[in-house]
């Protein structure tokens, strides 16, 4: 283990320790989630204190104290301070949401690469983007997000007959077995896609982030897929989003 380290990162959550010190909680792409202590931040005259907020990226100088096992931030530099996420609360809550699920899942375990250039792409579109694309993009993060856990879709014979489906279908989709399936093996427990929505799914996933923002669905399909989504990524992670309550009028 080294001693000194220089790593770039996301500050997903701070806390206070003691009077005077600060924890933070850093995601990085190569060394996943990672907890530090911020010395004397809370002191009035802290350089540190002042910089080190959440929802910001930017480069840390740690010490790794060996015999306490502790990471010691001795410097950050911010690149990006995202002030467009912190003064829209729809964008606020949806970057609290990510953080939540990449905490929940761990830093993605070992999709942890992916879920931070995932995270720090979405960031920099989010920080800037109008309204409407803010709900886009929060589908597009859940629905990439699954596919590092689970693989990509299968998104054109059903899961369990194995039946084609043919232009036109409907398709279903288990939270029970995190599968989608045909109309003959669903039970009136599985949520119903319809054909546009699979479509959308189907092309939007295959392009990148920036590309796959262009195109949309009806906006009651949109706001229907994405609290289905909601419901999925709950699944995987195992564990419910405390996020979608506490801004459930940002987020629904």
């Amino acid at each position: 283990m080294k001693r000194h380290l220089k790593i770039k990162g996301v500050i997903i959550s701070t806390w206070r320790i003691q009077e005077y010190n600060r924890g933070v909680k850093i995601f990085t792409s190569d060394h996943g989630l990672i907890n530090t202590v911020a010395y004397g931040a809370f002191r009035p005259k802290s350089r540190l204190g002042s910089l080190l907020q959440t929802v910001t990226y930017g480069e840390f100088n740690i010490y790794y104290d060996p015999v306490k096992k502790i990471y010691r931030i001795t410097d950050y530099e911010p690149y990006i301070d995202f002030q467009g996420i912190k003064g829209n609360l729809v964008k606020y809550y949806s970057a609290l949401l990510w953080f939540e699920i990449i905490l929940k899942s761990h830093g993605g375990g070992e999709a942890g690469e992916n879920m931070f250039n995932l995270l720090l792409e979405a960031m920099n579109i989010l920080d800037t983007c109008s309204n409407e694309i803010t709900d886009r993009l929060m589908i597009q993060y859940i629905l990439r997000t699954v596919t590092f856990f689970a693989g990509p879709f299968q998104l054109n014979e059903c899961s369990n007959c194995g039946t084609i489906y043919q232009a036109g279908d409907y398709v279903y989709y288990s939270l029970r077995d995190l599968t989608f399936i045909c109309t003959d093996c669903s039970g009136p427990e599985n949520t119903a896609f319809n054909p546009g929505i699979i479509k959308y799914i189907d092309y939007s996933v295959r392009q990148n982030l920036v590309t796959s923002l262009k195109s949309g669905i009806e906006l009651s399909a949109q706001k229907k897929l994405k609290n289905i989504l909601y419901m999925i990524i709950q699944e995987y992670i195992e564990d419910s989003l405390i996020t979608l309550k506490t801004g459930k009028e940002f987020l629904q």
